[in-house]
Formats: C-alpha cells, sequence, structure tokens
C-alpha cells in the first residue's frame, strides 16, 4: 500500500496509521477519541461486512496484519479487500466504531446506504 510504505520511508513513527479514502467525507466533527491506540478500529458497512474505506491502525498492527493483506493484493489477488482484509485478521486485536464519514461521489452524492 502506497500510504503506508510513504508514512514508514518519512522516518518518523506515528501511534496511529488512519487509512482512508480520498472520497471519504467526513460530515461532522471527527470524534478523535474513538480511535483505540492498541486496536485496529474499524466501522460496519452495508452488506455485511465492515468498511475498507476507512480505519485505523496502531503502528504495530501494520507488520501483523496490513503487511499482509497488501502483500495478498500486491501478488494480483483481486478479491473484494471490504470481505477478504477483515478475514485476515487472527493476529490483531480490534474494536467497531461507529464514524461521521461516507463516500461522496460527486457534488451533490453520497453514498449514506453505506452506512450501518
Amino acid at each position: 500500500d502506497h500510504c503506508v510504505r510513504r508514512v514508514r520511508n518519512s522516518g518518523k513513527r506515528y501511534d496511529l496509521v488512519l487509512r482512508t479514502r480520498p472520497d471519504v467525507g467526513i460530515f461532522k466533527p471527527f470524534p478523535w477519541d474513538k480511535l483505540s491506540s492498541d486496536k485496529v478500529t474499524y466501522m460496519q458497512k452495508d452488506g455485511g461486512t465492515n468498511a475498507d474505506w476507512f480505519f485505523s491502525m496502531p503502528w504495530p498492527t501494520i507488520n501483523r496484519w496490513w503487511d499482509k493483506v497488501a502483500e495478498l493484493y500486491g501478488h494480483g489477488f483481486d478479491g473484494l479487500p471490504d470481505y477478504t482484509m477483515w478475514g485476515m485478521t487472527k493476529d490483531v486485536e480490534m474494536t467497531e466504531a461507529n464514524f461521521p464519514v461516507v463516500i461522496v461521489r460527486g457534488n451533490r452524492s453520497a453514498q449514506c446506504f453505506r452506512i450501518v
């Protein structure tokens, strides 16, 4: 994943990495206190799975979990991330939270149906 590589190459160490897509909009003040400092924090979405487009990871989790996800897709796997990556979490602790975020598709189009 390009973003994680850039963070690593910066030489800085962060407590958390918040991963989001560029087309995600935050529609009210963000509840920073809901992000866990020692667990992957995710939110549910439609379709019976978790959102792959907005979540946070504690720094140590990158090595134990995210690297495996990125390697799988780097080798050509083409499965849907929101169904695949959350099935690869046996080695990490996770916690669920609700965030005021939604995928924005245009000036007047947001995918609010994805919020559970």
